[in-house]
């Protein structure tokens, strides 16, 4: 009797630590599973820092038609559909860019890498955070904006998904992804999308889906390899006139030094020489780059 008591006192005892072990392990597992769905649809990443992305992901969407990819657009076409995104924040009349300028730098490059090598069935998806003025111009806040891109039938699509949402460094993505524009489901963006007055071949197909025409900005995309065909120049008279000595110091502004006296420029060479010359990585020379540009 004395024998069984104590072996009850004993599985009492540890039954509860037990349970707790059981308990972390099944919240534990439960996490894997929720990263490895989160990534699970990344085919291959383009470019990566930290939280911010452009990937190659395969379509969402059941019976989901094919895009026109691989596809070549110009860096003067991405730069000016991208300059010309705007949106109006919800109960406000606010009309702020969707980009800012380091953020388009990285978009251009790597949208026009991503549309390059993406196949038919594919889709180019993109996470960036940018920095944008708050509490009247005092202040800066960080603001994550994600999408989806394509190309089909003469036209780029971009789905979003997020558009300047309250960025956390202390949030864990894989309970709180940053998840691209959906062709099924409408995102709530906080605000209406549109494209600058002005920009040609831009039409709204959603509240958060707008296409472009890129054939009215400049040249056609064409498959890799091949040369765009350049955008036509204006006639001579409309032809901006020769740059003089007193335009040029007119329009000539104090460029920004760091505390070494290089400007931006110089940090720029700079950089790329190292990388260059192998003395940093891929990851480290685009991390900074960024964290330079930032500084604009």
């Amino acid at each position: 009797m004395e024998k069984s008591a104590r072996r009850k006192k004993r599985m009492g005892a540890g039954w509860l630590p037990d349970f707790l072990r059981f308990f972390m392990l099944a919240i534990a597992g439960l996490l894997i599973v929720s990263s490895g769905t989160a990534l699970a649809g990344r085919d291959k990443t383009i470019w990566q820092s930290r939280d911010q992305f452009v990937a190659i992901e395969k379509q969402d969407g059941e019976g989901t038609a094919a895009n026109d990819h691989p596809a070549k657009l110009s860096a003067e076409q991405l730069r000016s559909m991208l300059e010309s995104l705007e949106i109006t924040e919800s109960g406000r009349n606010k009309v702020l860019p969707v980009f800012n300028e380091p953020e388009r730098e990285i978009l251009v490059e790597m949208l026009r890498d991503g549309l390059s090598q993406a196949g038919p069935k594919e889709d180019v998806t993109f996470a960036v955070i940018g920095q944008f003025p708050a509490l009247l111009g005092l202040a800066r806040e960080r603001k994550v904006t994600t999408g989806r891109v394509f190309y089909r039938g003469g036209e780029l699509n971009i789905i979003f998904g997020m558009v300047h949402r309250d960025f956390r460094d202390n949030e864990d993505r894989r309970l709180a992804p940053f998840v691209p524009g959906s062709r099924t489901r409408p995102a709530e963006l906080g605000g209406r999308i549109s494209a600058a007055a002005g920009e040609p071949g831009s039409t709204m197909k959603r509240g958060d889906w707008i296409v472009f025409s890129p054939a009215s900005i400049g040249s056609s995309p064409g498959m890799p390899g091949e040369s765009a065909t350049p955008a036509i120049k204006p006639e001579p008279s409309e032809r901006r006139p020769p740059e003089t000595d007193t335009t040029r110091k007119q329009e000539s502004k104090p460029a920004k030094q760091d505390k070494q006296g290089r400007t931006v420029e110089e940090r720029l060479m700079l950089l790329n020489d190292l990388r260059n010359k192998k003395l940093i990585t891929e990851e480290e020379y685009r991390s900074k780059r960024l964290e330079i540009l930032n500084e604009l």
